[in-house]
Order: structure tokens, then sequence, then C-alpha cells
């Protein structure tokens, strides 16, 4: 009695022909048992913005921790623990970050048109990390339309992706500088006028 399992194991609901959907190799979805009231979650956020959500969240969730980072401690050496910032932190950095952008948005924004809707653009050029959340983040706050560049993607797709958009700013980490000033020069990309270090 006491070595038996507590909860009965969990099932998952698979199509009776998934080839017909996906192809041969197809394996999902397979749809929990508990997600059945999912619909009133989704319709709870119908008419709501993914900043708004994310707005209410920084409110509720104040003095919780939000983001977490490992701390250099030396040349390519970081901290085994995590050091995080709380929601609040997190909200404070995206509302400052926000406003500074739009306050010099002529300067630092491209602006284009695209099915009879204006968009604001901006690029960030990084991994993955907390200042690329936070630039997102405040971005939305505005209305702003982030246009992502990786370094996987190889040079000619990060020229391509300057000149389609006509980017004038981008936010990049410090290990990117200096491929950002090779492509730059390289491929003369002339819109590009700005960049703001993380």
């Amino acid at each position: 009695m006491g070595n038996e399992p507590q909860t009965k194991p969990i099932t998952y609901n698979k199509p009776e022909n998934p080839s017909q959907l996906f192809g041969p190799n197809y394996t999902g979805p397979f749809i929990h048992p508990s997600v059945s009231s999912f619909s009133t979650i989704v319709d709870a956020y119908a008419n709501r913005s993914l900043i708004d959500n994310t707005l209410e969240k920084m409110k509720l969730y104040s003095a919780r921790p939000c983001i977490g980072f490992r701390k250099l401690i030396a040349p390519g050496k970081y901290d085994d623990k995590y050091t995080y910032y709380t929601y609040h932190e997190i909200e404070m950095f995206c509302m400052k970050f926000a406003k500074n952008i739009h306050c010099s948005a002529t300067k630092l924004l491209a602006f284009d048109t695209y099915n009879n809707i204006d968009f604001k653009l901006i690029g960030i050029f990084s991994k993955n990390c907390t200042e690329w959340v936070i630039t997102d983040n405040a971005c939305q706050m505005d209305s702003i339309t982030t246009v992502t560049l990786y370094s996987t993607l190889g040079e000619e797709a990060f020229d391509h992706i300057c000149k389609e958009t006509l980017i004038k700013t981008i936010c990049v980490s410090p290990d990117l500088v200096d491929m950002l000033i090779k492509c730059k020069t390289k491929f003369n990309i002339e819109t590009l006028q700005n960049v703001l270090l993380f």
C-alpha cells in the first residue's frame, strides 16, 4: 500500500490516422486530458495583446523572480548560480528603455507600411539573453516591431534582412559588434546608422 503510485498514469489521445494529416512520421499532438477547459483560457485573452498580459503579470508577481542570469566572474568564466531580476525590476528596465526609444523614434526607428499597416522597426542582433528579452518587451510597449538577426544565419542573410527592412538601428551584444561592423562595411548597408550596445 505504501509503495503504490498516488495518481493514475497519464494517457494521451492520438488521432486515428495521423499520416493523412501530417505524413507518415507524425507523432503528435497528444492532448493531455486536463486541458479540456483550455478554450476558456484562450477566450479570456481574446481581446488583449501579448504585452497587455505581460504587463499584468509584471504587476501581479512584482516581487517574484522573473529572469535569471549567470554573473561573469572572470573572462570566459561565469558564476555557477543564477542571479534573478524580479518582475518589477524587469518592468522598470523595459519602461525606461521604451521611453528612451520613444523620445528618439525619428532618429532610431525605420518606418514602413505593409498592407496598409504602419510599422516601426528596430533590429536585435544577439544570442538570447536578459537584454534581448528586455529590448523585445520594451519595443512591444510602444508597438515597435523587432527585426531579429542571428549570426548563425550568415552574412548574406544579415545583409538581406537589413536592406529589406531599411533598418536604421540595431541593438547588439558586445560579442557580435565586430560581425555587425564587418557586414555593414562589406555590404554597404547605408540605412544602418545607429548601434545600441547591450
